[in-house]
């Protein structure tokens, strides 16, 4: 299916929504700032830290990106030409599933995982992606 200008309106939408929460760290998510083992970064970043307070937008985005992608309300195209997902799953993979273990809830970035799932698996059936 071909993008429309209401996917693109939704994906600015999506990067305003970020700048407006701080998400704008991708650099310090991929800095030796961040340590991608999560007992490790909790160890240093407790909850209520800036740290994990990042970690947790950057997640949090990730997964309203997800949602909206598991309904039908983006184009997949689009989505994985603008996002990164895949590059910023395997960085907070540890974070996120650690924190679905520790909260007990198995809900917690499901479709933030399915996304780069599926671009993962797009990826790999388009050429020269």
């Amino acid at each position: 299916m071909k993008a429309t200008h209401e996917d693109a309106t939704l994906l600015v939408q999506l990067a305003h929504l970020a700048a407006l929460r701080g998400i704008d760290a991708i650099d310090w998510l991929h800095s030796e700032r961040f340590d991608p083992d999560y007992a490790t970064f909790v160890a240093s970043n407790p909850p209520g830290s800036e740290g994990y307070r990042t970690a947790v937008r950057i997640a949090a985005h990730y997964e309203l990106i997800g949602s909206l992608w598991k309904h039908g309300l983006l184009n997949e195209e689009l989505l994985f030409d603008t996002y990164a997902v895949t590059l910023v799953w395997r960085r907070l993979k540890g974070f996120v599933l650690g924190s679905r273990e520790q909260f007990g809830e198995p809900r917690l970035g499901e479709n933030f995982e399915a996304l780069a799932e599926a671009e993962r698996t797009a990826s790999a059936a388009t050429p020269n992606a």
